[in-house]
């Protein structure tokens, strides 16, 4: 009898071992992110290029990685392949803006722990609508492409007239 009464609590023993331990654990809340905004500084001339982004929803998604990349304006960038597409060393070391080129900038936002993406998200970069790209489920790759810069000189021109006028 004895016996018996042991080889059934093994048994029962080695049954609760076999439940996993993900069907016993408490179901933590996620929260969806359907959309993600990045404000970055906008290409200027003589300006380097910017390494960081703010995201929304800020306490959802890190800034990962922030890539610039040029484009010679007499090329169409909505039909440029990605090798026509030259990177840029950002930072404070790095190139600078200059006239004549599409400026493109790709943002990667990873989510936080306790987020997950929705099957559809939605972005935008400095409030205008961009391209998201998924990169394998764990971050989402914001893309815009920034007009050509234009000389400045319209500007001076306009302030010294402003200037002589109120002369």
């Amino acid at each position: 009898m004895k016996k018996r009464i042991l080889s059934i609590m093994l048994c029962l023993v080695m049954l609760v071992g076999l439940i996993p331990a993900a069907a016993l654990a408490e179901e933590t809340a996620t929260t969806e992110i359907s959309n993600i905004a990045a404000m970055i500084t906008a290409p200027a001339i003589d300006e380097t290029p910017a390494t960081t982004a703010t995201l929304t929803p800020a306490d959802g998604l890190v800034c990962a990685q922030v890539a610039w990349f040029k484009l010679s304006d007499s090329k169409d960038p909505e039909t440029a392949s990605p090798e026509d597409w030259s990177p840029m060393d950002a930072g404070d070391a790095g190139e600078t803006f200059d006239i004549g080129y599409y400026y493109k900038v790709n943002i990667s936002a990873a989510k936080a722990e306790g987020f997950t993406f929705a099957d559809s998200v939605s972005g935008s970069v400095n409030e205008k609508p961009c391209t998201v790209t998924d990169m394998f489920g764990a971050a989402k790759v914001l893309t815009y492409v920034f007009e050509p810069l234009a000389e400045e000189t319209a500007t001076t021109e306009i302030s010294n007239i402003a200037a002589m006028i109120t002369a």
